[in-house]
């Protein structure tokens, strides 16, 4: 025997004793000592006339090797006719397993002994005894036990698991041997997310743990499963569980879907729809957007979706403005997925016309800019009035040419292909006589910030900066009227589309208004969000606006240039190359081909200018730009010439010099230098020296004419006496009015403090007829 203990029981007035047996343990006796009773068996009642009852028909014990000895407990009760005295109890082992012995609980006629062993796998007996004496020589009662002992190995490492929304997950981590579920008791608890772990002995006795992925939300999950022995003990095997939750869905990459030219009405593409985790779920699907249908709403597992794009229901949409409509997949238990098909209007629009207007039967070579060209077939598919263009090329994607004759004076709309619903809008050609307006002065009192004429209303569009308003003076038979007046806020700028047929104004210093020209209401507004400070307008310059579609502002205190795309109707910041402009002012030619750009030098630093392109969208700076400085900077209708440095003008592409102006002519303020349409003349206002007024030295009398190629006075133009008449108290008020050109070069308008000036250009003066578009080229 490799160990024995004897438990005794104290009947009536004897005690219980608990003693050691040095080998005895002899042979059961009477009764049905030695055997195996089922568990459903009557206790056993020995011929002395005492029964034993036993608990368990049979002790089994597992254990995890560094995790828990295999722990049992089996409990005896006495009893029938007890003799006075002690009673002891041994428990014999049949050698094959070491046992620890304990009382755990006892009565004077029952007692419960715990059993512990640290034994390898092991099957046998033990022999429970009923004594009379310490030695157990007398046995009253004795019963064989059949014993079972296990000893397993568990890997108790950390179990990562990757599991998916909506899906059960099962990882098996081996038992050896073998285990039987009835040994162990398996507990789960997890740090967040719910009862998502579980675990079980398997039928093959391994350890299943799985997680449950419905309702969770992706990431990262952490938990533990216990393993516990069945059989008894309070000591577990701890294995620490962590998951990392992924999606139930899966999705192609979100598409996108240009609509150029040749986009069908009807637009189909497809959603390959993946489901991980091996499920297969039923799903719902909805598209956010009318224009985009689904073939079907609803089905179940993995499948390829197909949708239809509506493209005549995209009128609305903004040219080379994408528009996403979002797909959404939806399924219990499971996280909504969203696959995105963003498509994008690409189709070919015009930006610019130039020139524009053109005389009426006067063959012209109109340069038309825009994007998209490269997807039309030749220069055929530009129609004006509906009439296919028939002479011109296209130079790029962005740059056409058109050689048109147009006999009658109107509008007429340009127009490209497109799919069907995606028609957008393009500019108007304005097709005019040289029209010889009478000379007059017009009383308007008040300073003037922005002076503006639309050759197609014959009407002229100013702010009074002193009363805040936005005036129009409209030429009606032979009288100019002021049909027009409309309170704005101080420092608004103004200014109209290459086409004439949108004003637009700035409002509270971050937002662009699209006003009819016709009513002056306002029909569309767009606010800059990302504006730290306000759009800074600068006096006598309407809106800056280049012919790729973009409206430039300045900012105080930002090196930034801003501007707003009147095609996206979105604004931007644009690509500097490390340029920094603060306080910028510019210059822009009024087709809107070529612009200046120029910052304002702050505590004594040197002011510098950039030029900009927009057939490329690219500002430059070449070394050998001239000093623009803050007197102004003009530029001719095409862009071809620029005037600045006070009395210089160069070609604005190569810089080079053309002279300077005549002595005695120039050194007015602020853009009081005008250039034709076609730079071939400049017009600079002329100054009575010799006439004094109050504290003012200077009277403007005269606008003198310039011959830019020979860069000589050819002539001048007298001016109404008082026409820069102002307040004494107004200091050189009478040089600061405003000048500007009519696009035929025909008509030179100046608004001063108390007068607005038509001053007809005699025709002598006028530009040459001859005159043909410069193209620009660097």
């Amino acid at each position: 025997m490799k160990h024995s203990k004897f438990v005794g029981w104290a009947i009536a007035v004897s005690s219980l004793v608990l003693a050691s047996c040095g080998g005895g343990g002899g042979g059961g006796g009477s009764g049905s000592g030695g055997n195996t009773p089922a568990a459903n068996d009557p206790p056993a009642t020995p011929s002395n006339g005492i029964s034993v009852t036993i608990d368990k028909p049979e002790l089994r014990f597992a254990s995890l090797t560094g995790a828990f000895n295999g722990q049992q407990s089996i409990s005896f009760s006495m009893s029938g006719s007890l003799d006075a005295g002690t009673y002891y109890a041994a428990a014999e082992p049949d050698g094959n397993a070491v046992f620890d012995t304990s009382v755990a609980d006892s009565t004077p006629t029952s007692v419960k002994v715990n059993l512990t062993t640290r034994s390898a796998n092991a099957d046998g007996t033990i022999t429970f005894k009923l004594c009379k004496d310490k030695g157990c020589g007398a046995v009253v009662w004795s019963r064989a036990i059949p014993y079972h002992v296990r000893n397993y190995t568990l890997d108790a490492s950390e179990i990562k698991l990757a599991g998916y929304q909506g899906a059960n997950t099962t990882t098996v981590r081996q038992i050896t041997p073998g285990a039987t579920a009835s040994d162990f008791r398996i507990t789960a608890s997890t740090n967040s997310g719910g009862n998502w772990l579980s675990g079980k002995i398997d039928a093959n006795g391994a350890l299943s743990v799985s997680v449950a992925g419905a309702g969770l939300y992706l990431g990262n999950y952490s938990g533990t499963i216990s393993v516990w022995s069945a059989l008894g003990g309070y000591t577990g095997l701890h294995i620490p569980v962590s998951m990392t939750l992924g999606a139930g869905f899966t999705l192609p990459a979100d598409r996108t879907i240009a609509l150029g030219v040749a986009a069908p009405s009807i637009v189909t593409g497809s959603i390959a729809l993946g489901i991980n985790g091996n499920q297969s779920p039923a799903w719902s699907a909805t598209s956010d957007k009318p224009w985009l249908t689904l073939q079907a709403a609803s089905s179940a597992g993995p499948t390829t979706l197909t949708y239809s794009i509506d493209t005549t229901k995209l009128a609305d949409l903004q040219n080379y403005a994408p528009a996403t409509a979002s797909v959404t997949f939806k399924a219990a238990g499971m996280g909504d997925a969203v696959h995105k098909v963003t498509v994008k209007k690409t189709l070919p629009q015009v930006t610019g016309l130039t020139p524009n207007p053109i005389l009426a039967g006067n063959p012209t070579e109109v340069h038309v800019r825009g994007r998209g060209f490269a997807q039309l077939s030749g220069i055929s598919a530009f129609k004006i009035a509906n009439v296919q263009a028939t002479q011109g090329s296209i130079v790029s994607d962005t740059e056409a040419v058109i050689t048109l004759s147009l006999p009658n004076v109107g509008s007429y709309a340009l127009s490209l292909p497109a799919s069907p619903g995606t028609t957008i809008a393009q500019p108007t050609l304005n097709v005019m006589n040289a029209t010889d307006m009478s000379a007059a002065l017009i009383d308007s009192a008040g300073e003037k910030s922005v002076l503006l004429f639309s050759a197609s209303r014959n009407a002229l569009y100013l702010i009074d900066q002193t009363n805040r308003k936005l005036l129009r003076y409209r030429l009606t038979g032979s009288t100019w009227i002021n049909d027009k007046s409309l309170p704005v806020d101080a420092g608004v700028g103004i200014g109209m589309s290459l086409d004439d047929q949108i004003l637009y104004t700035t409002n509270s210093g971050s937002v662009v208004e699209e006003r009819d020209p016709e009513t002056l209401v306002v029909k569309a507004s767009y606010k800059d969000d990302s504006l730290a400070t306000y759009i800074q307008p600068h006096y006598g310059q309407a809106l800056p606006i280049t012919n790729d579609g973009r409206i430039w502002f300045s900012r105080a205190q930002s090196s930034e240039l801003r501007y707003f795309d009147t095609v996206s109707k979105k604004f931007a910041s644009a690509e500097m190359q490390n340029y920094a402009m603060t306080n910028a002012s510019y210059a822009v030619s009024r087709d809107g081909s070529r612009m200046f750009a120029n910052a304002s030098p702050e505590r004594g630093g040197t002011d510098y200018a950039l030029r900009y392109d927009p057939a490329t969208g690219q500002f430059d700076r070449a070394a050998n730009m001239p000093h623009f400085g803050q007197t102004g900077t003009s530029l001719s209708g095409d862009g071809k010439y620029v005037a600045t440095d006070g009395n210089k003008v160069y070609e604005s592409a190569s810089y080079r010099l053309v002279g300077s102006l005549p002595n005695g002519t120039g050194g007015g303020y602020y853009n009081s230098t005008l250039l034709s349409p076609d730079g071939s003349r400049i017009y600079t206002p002329g100054y009575d020296l010799s006439s004094v007024s109050g504290s003012l030295s200077h009277n403007l009398v005269r606008i003198d004419v310039i011959d830019t190629n020979s860069m000589t006075k050819i002539g001048e133009i007298a001016l109404p006496p008082g026409v820069a008449v102002c307040g004494s108290d107004i200091v050189n008020c009478n040089l600061t009015g405003l000048l500007t050109m009519s696009p035929l070069g025909e008509t030179i308008f100046w608004a001063g403090y108390s007068k607005i000036a038509v001053i007809p250009v005699p025709k002598a003066f006028r530009p040459a007829a001859s005159a043909t578009r410069f193209r620009l080229r660097h």
